[in-house]
């Protein structure tokens, strides 16, 4: 079979099987470059080959030596060359895409070459007979015949054509694509590192929904999707989703989530941070707390792709507005008795402090009229702070209640969270 036919024979072969390991032959020019050369390398043995004319010297020994159809048409040539490439894949690369490109590209011409009237002695030098498909030498291709080669190059080049979604989902993915069920985009999700995304539609409760979404979780019987800012489910054993299709594309973008650290935040913070994002992990508070309008208050929560959740504590807003005002009024009441004793105490004080200057003064003095002056404004303020009353109010008690509302409230309404949360990075492209 002629070079053109081997190179495009290759490709469509190599490309089908590698598929098959989801490796697209395409995606790399390393990749196609190592097929054609895989696909032409048996003919080194004959010196006006492509591959031949290259490698010149290699060539002529060989066909000297061997002839053409010979060694390097053997199924032991195809192993040494695997071996080779196992070794160079191993050092150099963190895959064994270049062997397994190798094995069919090179196992592609020597296919190839059985469809021939000749065949090729696949066992050389143990078995020396030709090998051949089919055995009908009737259905066996002509080498050098332009219209049979004309007519296969046709084909071949149709099929690299037509064949290009095949090479590019790969095998599986293409599979699963045409039953486009809940099984299968299963199968697929546990396949891959990339987002998925799913095209759906289907009817529940006799509305057609219908639209894209991003595939976050799967199982056998359940798809969790993200898409129109909300999280939903399609569920195959849900009586009121009926008619359900669904089609998937697997994007470039691999799934990333970036841990996200709640350390001591008030719910108000805590609720910040989770806005408008797609939500996973452990959260708990030093008092119980609930999500998303639900009743249900714990002081613990395992969170499975939840968007946008909104962190709830027991204590009613109501309750903390009438405990801060109740607070504030206490604490009023206490400046307002503070202020009235010290007024009152202030004044006993001031009428202490004119008796003592009036006993200096009377006794200073020699002058009687000064003396019996002096003498009445004791007598006035002596009678004044015997009879003086001290109107204090004592605070001991108002402040226990202040303390006791202090409390109340930090039991109540200041919830602390703590935990270890991880963002899901949606594509910006979604």
């Amino acid at each position: 079979m002629t070079a053109p036919n081997h190179i495009v024979g290759g490709i469509v072969f190599t490309g089908l099987f590698c598929s098959i390991f989801s490796l697209n032959i395409f995606e790399n020019p390393l990749y196609i470059s190592i097929t054609i050369f895989g696909s032409l390398i048996p003919d080194i043995d004959h010196t006006k080959s492509i591959i031949g004319k290259l490698f010149y010297p290699l060539a002529k020994w060989l066909s000297v030596k061997y002839g053409h159809r010979t060694i390097t048409h053997s199924i032991f040539f195809l192993f040494g060359l695997v071996l080779i490439s196992f070794f160079i894949d191993k050092i150099f690369f963190e895959n064994y895409n270049i062997t397994i490109i190798i094995f069919f590209s090179v196992f592609s011409h020597l296919l190839l070459d059985m469809m021939t009237l000749q065949g090729i002695p696949l066992f050389y030098p143990i078995y020396k007979n030709p090998c051949v498909l089919p055995a009908n030498r009737a259905l066996r291709i002509r080498t050098g015949d332009i219209k049979q080669e004309g007519v296969i190059l046709f084909i071949f080049s149709l099929m690299t054509i037509f064949m290009q979604d095949l090479f590019i989902d790969g095998f599986w993915s293409t599979l699963n694509k045409s039953f486009g069920t809940i099984t299968h985009v299963n199968k697929e999700f546990k396949t891959t590192n990339n987002f998925m995304k799913i095209d759906y539609n289907y009817f529940e409760f006799g509305e057609n929904k219908k639209g894209t979404a991003i595939l976050l979780s799967s199982t056998q019987n359940e798809l969790t999707l993200f898409g129109n800012n909300k999280i939903f489910k399609i569920d195959k054993n849900n009586s009121n989703q009926k008619n359900i299709e669904l089609d998937f594309t697997i994007t470039n973008t691999v799934y990333k989530y970036v841990p996200l650290e709640i350390i001591n935040n008030t719910v108000e913070k805590t609720n910040e941070v989770c806005k408008n994002k797609i939500v996973k992990g452990f959260i708990k508070s030093n008092k119980k707390f609930s999500i998303n309008e639900t009743n249900k208050f714990k002081n613990e929560l395992i969170l499975e792709n939840v968007y946008s959740p909104v962190f709830k504590n027991i204590v009613s807003d109501t309750l903390k507005t009438k405990l801060k005002r109740e607070l504030k009024l206490k604490e009023l009441k206490l400046k307002t008795i503070q202020e009235k004793n010290y007024n009152s105490v202030s004044l006993l004080n001031k009428y202490k402090s004119k008796l003592l200057i009036a006993e200096k003064m009377k006794n200073k003095t020699d002058d009687l009229y000064l003396k019996n002056k002096f003498e009445i404004e004791v007598i006035k303020y002596k009678n004044k702070i015997e009879n003086y009353k001290i109107e204090t109010e004592t605070s001991s008690e108002i402040k226990a209640e202040i303390q006791f509302t202090k409390e109340l409230i930090a039991e109540n309404e200041f919830n602390i969270y703590n935990g270890n949360l991880k963002i899901l990075v949606i594509p910006e492209n979604f």
